[in-house]
């Protein structure tokens, strides 16, 4: 059997591949073994870069709910200020960022 861990960092692989027996029975040669290792050359940066668009996308993700988040608490936080501040001759609070 062939045996390729795609690594992210020394520690841990993010991916595996593994090769069984050929349909036909067959025994994989020297010469379909260094066509596997040139191909997984090539695949493995395009891995990576794939799993640290994702990580990045989700990172992103996170950032764009927070701010929603905290545009809703601003929101809020303004009605309650004017409710709080607004005075009998139509004075309202604003807050600027």
């Amino acid at each position: 059997e062939f045996l390729k861990a795609f690594k992210k960092d020394s520690k841990m692989p993010f991916c595996i591949c593994t090769l069984s027996a050929k349909k036909d029975g067959s025994s994989y040669t020297s010469t379909d073994f260094e066509f596997l290792k040139k191909t997984f050359n090539y695949i493995e940066p395009t891995l990576l870069k794939l799993i640290k668009y994702k990580e990045e996308h989700d990172e992103m993700r996170e950032l764009y709910k927070t701010l929603h988040n905290i545009s809703i608490l601003y929101s809020i936080c303004f009605s309650l200020a004017n409710r709080a501040f607004l005075a009998p001759k139509g004075i309202s609070f604003s807050v600027f960022w």
